[in-house]
């Protein structure tokens, strides 16, 4: 380990989650100099990544201890902060529901509660429940509305913490665990793996962390063991209109399996609630994902999990008191000066309410902090409101808007301007989680399929490091390997611009420029029609052309010729009203009337999220297009020995595709049925029941429709081409398909 030169400070916090900048952004409001050091590669990265995202009331929180008083209070001022910080919520309700008579008495104790703590809640009654929320089980006997409880983008409030404290002169300095604490009576000296920090006080808000900092100064008078939550994500098109966090009557330990209706628009399904020993466990199962599923049949047994967006696990920090017997849980947050050295503050033990406690929180310890001896002298000018930074865009040159306004992520609308800013922000962006939890690149439904690839491109150029040293995540979970790769895929580099001028209406409107796509416009335009091509990438060729499969089964792209046919490149098509189409780009929302629709939008690969597999989320784990994606983009390796999971045409070509470019075939198999490994894959468990070695999961099965539309009311025909119609086809046989549907739906508007 090489230490550089020690810096000092008043006040170091020790964890970069949502209570360690809380903390942060309070204390750098006063004079003193305030450093937060995070052992990951950003802030947000422990308990604070994966969780269901609530600003609690504090209903249910025990009357009179510190967790009611600070969650209670927070809660009063919540909507307002983030409004101020410019962080996403969705004030929705909650609502507890009795799904047996003997709950009954239990929501009477909740009701009692949230009394007592000053919350406000209504009870329902049988009938009124299911007049309000029409899908319950039919066994719910009554429920408590708690109309405070809020969704909130709990990432976008830990970095609008972070952030404001960046802007308020506090430093910030990620990838460094601490390895080391020492007590010079007036000043402390942390150890990281990277420098010495000697600070006057210290913060200890190190979550799963906390008891081995505790340790480092001779505290053991608590310890901290983790509950781990798994939870499933949805999106909105795909399950019923729910607009209210829904769960059961609690149990001692867990709220129990919610359906909560999140900031960002998912639905999200759980969490568990697994007690165990290793503070290291983010593994879904199995036996999880199932407990979740069965969880949400017994709230609302009409919602289908059919193809979920993804799957997680969380950790809770819960506090055990040391006492004559050993270990108790704790009843209360652990929030005091250590018992051996009172320069050092823990904020332990917070369990699941570190968000919804966060503001009040950061001012106890401040108060904390001031009864050992910390002068508070507040500066003037503190910025206390600041964005998120969610979708924010560096100023560019006129020259440079085209490259700025460049699509990067299709799925979330996120522009290249946009991934530049979040890279160059106040806690800046350096690895594609980073990018992923800022922007929500990677999050919507190709989870990162279709944008992987030029992410690391930019994340290298702004950053002045090569391709092979971007990160997923932690170190250790390189994207690219540094081998190039054999055989060169083709880059895709055919181009046109806009047209400037579109007409208000059109005969033929063809929704996306893949090879079925392309030939249903040229032939449609061939027959006579008016035709407008969409498509949602920057460049037509459809998902085969990013890959590298240029020139496959004959059909090459450049031999396409788009004259006379009009175009929209980097929009795809949200609904459509009567006979017009709504159309999403950048920036912008354009209305176009058609006669006709063809939707040749092909299908989006089946991911990791889809298929619920369980086990980490370690690098290495790609679609087909994501791993053909980067070696023609970047011309490396995503790995070196890789498992295909898959079967069919498709597995068959990326297995020969991948080969070809150097990487090593260890196993094909129909499906993999769990994965190992962290930082990066190291095994998968194939469909055989054996265990497989290898560096990279190539995920080549089945496609599923990318249009997920709303067409009510439509009034206009809608015809289907390619993979859309056929299902799993070439190129060729695609393109066949499309001149055909091209040609039938020009002769049908030129009839009429």
């Amino acid at each position: 380990m090489s230490v550089s030169a020690t810096i000092t400070c008043d006040l170091l916090i020790i964890g970069g989650g949502v209570v360690g900048c809380a903390v942060l952004r309070e204390l750098s409001g006063y004079n003193l100099r305030v450093v937060l050091i995070e052992a990951e590669g950003d802030v947000g990265q422990g308990i604070s990544r994966a969780n269901t995202a609530i600003a609690h009331t504090g209903f249910d929180a025990v009357p009179g201890t510190l967790e009611a008083r600070l969650v209670t209070h927070s809660h009063h001022g919540f909507a307002t902060l983030c409004a101020e910080l410019g962080v996403a919520t969705r004030p929705c309700g909650a609502l507890m529901v009795a799904l047996t008579t003997d709950d009954l008495p239990r929501l009477d104790a909740y009701e009692q509660s949230a009394n007592l703590n000053g919350i406000a809640v209504e009870r329902v009654e049988r009938e009124a429940l299911f007049s309000r929320w029409p899908f319950l089980n039919n066994s719910a006997r009554g429920g408590l509305f708690i109309p405070g409880e809020m969704p909130v983008d709990s990432f976008g409030l830990t970095l609008a913490y972070a952030e404001a404290g960046v802007h308020n002169g506090a430093t910030i300095l990620l990838d460094q665990p601490v390895v080391s604490i020492t007590d010079n009576a007036e000043t402390l000296t942390v150890t990281t793996t990277k420098q010495r920090i000697q600070a006057r006080f210290v913060v200890n808000a190190a979550g799963l962390s906390a008891a081995r900092i505790a340790r480092m100064v001779g505290d053991d008078s608590f310890d901290i063991r983790p509950r781990k939550g798994q939870l499933l994500v949805v999106e909105p098109a795909d399950s019923l209109p729910i607009e209210t966090i829904l769960l059961p009557t609690p149990s001692p330990t867990t709220k129990g399996i919610l359906i909560t209706p999140a900031a960002h628009g998912n639905l999200l399904l759980g969490p568990t609630a697994e007690d165990g020993n290793d503070l290291d466990d983010w593994q879904t199962t199995s036996a999880g994902i199932e407990q979740v599923i069965e969880g949400v049949r017994r709230l609302v047994p009409t919602l289908t999990v059919g193809y979920p967006l993804t799957q997680y696990a969380g950790i809770r920090s819960v506090g055990y008191q040391q006492t004559a017997d050993g270990y108790i849980p704790a009843r209360d947050y652990i929030v005091r000066p250590a018992s051996t050295c009172p320069r050092l503050i823990h904020v332990a033990g917070i369990r699941s309410t570190g968000l919804s406690a966060s503001p009040a929180l950061a001012a106890y310890v401040a108060e904390l902090l001031a009864v050992q001896g910390l002068v508070l002298d507040r500066k003037s000018g503190v910025r206390s409101q600041e964005s998120g930074g969610r979708s924010q865009e560096v100023e560019a040159s006129p020259d440079d808007v085209a490259a700025q306004d460049r699509m990067i992520c299709a799925c979330s609308g996120v522009t290249a301007g946009q991934v530049r800013a979040a890279i160059h922000g106040p806690v800046p962006a350096q690895t594609l989680d980073a990018l992923k939890r800022r922007l929500w690149t990677m999050a919507g439904p190709c989870q990162g399929s279709l944008c992987i690839a030029p992410l690391v491109q930019i994340l290298a150029a702004e950053t002045g490091a090569a391709v092979t040293t971007i990160r997923k995540h932690a170190l250790g979970s390189e994207v690219l390997v540094g081998m190039p790769p054999a055989v060169a895929l083709p880059a895709h580099r055919f181009h046109q611009s806009e047209p400037l001028v579109l007409a208000d209406s059109y005969q033929v409107v063809v929704i996306g420029a893949g090879p079925a796509g392309l030939a249903a416009a040229r032939a449609a335009r061939q027959a006579g029609a008016q035709v407008l091509l969409v498509e949602r990438a920057e460049r037509p060729g459809g998902a085969l052309a990013g890959m590298g499969y240029l020139d496959t089964h004959g059909w090459q792209i450049d031999d396409w010729v788009a004259t006379g046919i009009d175009y929209l490149y980097r929009t795809s098509l949200a609904r459509i009203e009567g006979d017009t189409l709504i159309l999403g780009g950048p920036a912008v929302e354009r209305r176009v009337q058609a006669e006709v629709v063809v939707l040749a939008t092909g299908g989006r690969e089946t991911t990791r999220g889809n298929l619920a597999i369980p086990g980490s989320r370690p690098a290495g784990v790609l679609t087909a297009g994501a791993a053909l994606r980067l070696i023609a983009a970047t011309a490396h390796l995503p790995g070196t020995q890789a498992v295909i999971a898959g079967s069919g045409r498709w597995a068959e070509s990326v297995a020969e595709r991948l080969a070809a470019a150097g990487v090593s075939i260890s196993a094909t198999t129909p499906s993999v049925l769990q994965i190992e490994g962290w930082p990066r894959v190291s095994r998968v468990l194939l469909a055989s029941g054996e265990w497989n070695s290898c560096d990279l999961l190539v995920l080549a099965g089945h496609v599923q429709p990318w249009e997920a539309l709303s067409m009510q009311g439509a009034t206009i025909q809608i015809f289907f081409a390619g993979s859309m119609a056929l299902g799993e086809c070439s190129a060729l046989e695609a393109a066949a398909d499309g001149a055909n549907v091209g040609r039938s739906v020009a002769q049908i508007v030129l009839d009429t």
